[in-house]
């Protein structure tokens, strides 16, 4: 599907301008092994598209994953329960590896 639920697509962004990012969703019939659903869907992870070396992101929403991400470590730090000190810690690993990608953004968004 492209912007705004066509199917063919060919929106084109005013990349000075807008913040945008990219992704590809399909759909399909139902399948056997998804009974719940009448259609299956898949969507792939934003990609982020860059201008002129900055970021397209917004500096303040970045700063709030951020934070966002801190709570978690915190909540799964005093809660989480985990087989061994070593899975929650490569739990927090990923976590913080998240907050690298926020950190990033924040600092090369243009705004």
């Amino acid at each position: 599907m492209g912007a705004w639920g066509s199917d063919r697509g060919g929106y084109r962004p005013d990349v000075q301008r807008e913040r945008i990012w990219l992704g590809l969703r399909v759909r399909a019939p139902g399948h056997r092994l998804a009974p719940n659903d009448r259609e299956v869907y898949a969507h792939t992870s934003p990609v982020y598209v860059s201008v002129e070396g900055q970021s397209p992101g917004e500096r303040d929403a970045a700063r709030f994953f951020v934070e966002q991400i801190d709570q978690l470590i915190e909540r799964v730090t005093r809660q989480g329960k985990f087989e061994t000190p070593a899975q929650r810690e490569r739990v927090i690993a990923l976590f913080r590896k998240g907050q690298d990608v926020y950190r990033r953004i924040a600092h090369e968004a243009r705004r």
